[in-house]
């Protein structure tokens, strides 16, 4: 796509969203193979795709820092690239799918962190979403998934 059609697209997807015309967008991710998992890459012996995290717990334990992004339930937020959000958003609303985010725990905080798709997880919020599906390092699933086992955690979304 040229660059004008792509600058085009981005403010006609900003116009619909600041107007309050716009749909609600499901998320669509990619969870047969992402790219991270791909069969070309050593990667995919060195991660887990877990196929659905309410986002609730993910909110509950992650790092406090992300919680002042996410709470402000805007799309475009001065912190995040708009063309980013764009992107997300032509891509769901053409029914295209978008890798999920990358997961990790950080031991010193002994919480979790967005090491990749902020942009993704907040758009999914902002849509709606309750659950999404994340990769997760091995290393680092080891901790989070029995911490999702046993979560009962409050709503986030109440």
């Amino acid at each position: 796509m040229n660059r004008d059609f792509l600058s085009a697209k981005l403010q006609e997807i900003k116009s619909r969203f600041e107007s309050g015309k716009h749909p609600i967008i499901a998320p669509v991710w990619e969870i047969k193979i992402p790219n991270l998992l791909s069969s070309n890459s050593d990667d995919k012996y060195r991660f887990q795709l877990v196929k659905e995290i309410p986002l609730n717990f993910l909110l509950n334990n992650l790092h406090e820092s992300y919680l002042s992004l996410f709470n402000q339930k805007i799309l475009f937020n001065y912190r995040l690239k708009e063309y980013k959000v764009c992107n997300i958003l032509s891509r769901w609303d053409e029914g295209l799918p978008i890798d999920p985010p990358t997961l990790i725990w950080n031991e010193h905080l002994d919480k979790i962190q967005i090491s990749n798709g902020i942009h993704r997880v907040n758009t999914a919020i902002i849509m709606g979403a309750k659950k999404l599906p994340a990769v997760i390092p091995n290393k680092d699933y080891l901790k989070i998934y029995p911490l999702l086992l046993e979560s009962s955690g409050r709503d986030y979304f109440k």
